[in-house]
């Protein structure tokens, strides 16, 4: 019997056999295609932990900003300043903008499909392989309900309409280099005090960048607030969710290090 969800089908309790050459093999479905696995993991197959409901397809978001001044100068699509330095890759020139699908990384399925297909056959009667590939399955499960759980945070944040994620002319996310996060908070560090003092906040209170530090996310400064968000400004549900987009992020600048070589 097969446990289906909107992109994966896998197998709760799978169907194993052993070829006449003693292999040992398991079904996993992906997109309606039986694909052969080499080991029944049945002991360690465990289901996404809320398993999410089929969900509308999530579309890019269209990224348009207004620069201003020199247009020879790369500027910040949020507060029209000169680019800031962790918007820049190391050599200076602007970071590379993909859309919020593709910063969150919700097109990873194809990546874990093909490894599937790149699991190797293994005889039963070699133990250690055995060993060795139930850890490269369960990982590849592993990345699949983490996929599963960014597709149904981002979700979630859009049909509350939570302030969490970004409006225009804020909503640029970029492939930053290690080490931009860190740039983008000391910028925001240089003005969170004037911002807490402008609108009453507690210096220990919470505010959130819209568009992640480490997605090249607006510092916020004198010229631009747009990508601020404070907590007193979501609701109870949204602050749930921008805990889960939080936790996500660190886990999200990870694939793009392994995408990119870093």
């Amino acid at each position: 019997m097969y446990v289906t969800t909107n992109t994966l089908v896998h197998a709760a309790t799978p169907t194993s056999w052993t070829d006449p050459e003693g292999h040992v093999w398991c079904v996993l479905v992906v997109k309606g295609k039986n694909l052969c696995r080499h080991l029944d993991i049945a002991t360690s197959n465990h289901d996404s932990p809320g398993n999410t409901p089929p969900m509308a397809a999530v579309g890019s978001t269209s990224v348009s900003g207004a620069g201003g001044g020199n247009e020879d100068q790369p500027r910040c699509e949020c507060c029209g300043q000169p680019l800031h330095e962790g918007q820049k890759n190391e050599d200076r020139s602007p970071a590379p903008v993909v859309s919020e699908d593709e910063w969150y990384c919700l097109d990873e399925l194809p990546e874990i499909e093909q490894a599937i297909d790149d699991l190797p056959d293994v005889h039963a009667s070699n133990k250690k392989g055995l060993k060795r590939l139930r850890h490269r399955e369960d990982k590849l499960i592993a990345r699949w309900e983490k996929l599963e759980q960014r597709k149904a945070a981002v979700s979630r944040a859009r049909e509350l309409g939570c302030k969490s994620l970004p409006e225009p002319p804020c909503n640029v996310y970029r492939v930053t280099p290690p080490g931009s996060t860190e740039k983008i908070e000391h910028e925001w560090g240089e003005y969170r005090k004037d911002y807490q003092i402008k609108y009453g906040y507690l210096p220990e209170s919470k505010t959130n960048h819209r568009v992640p530090q480490a997605a090249g996310g607006c510092p916020g400064n004198e010229f631009s607030e747009g990508n601020l968000i404070h907590d007193t400004e979501l609701s109870d549900e949204c602050m749930k969710v921008d805990d889960e987009l939080t936790k996500i992020h660190s886990k999200v600048s990870t694939i793009w290090n392994s995408r990119i070589g870093t």
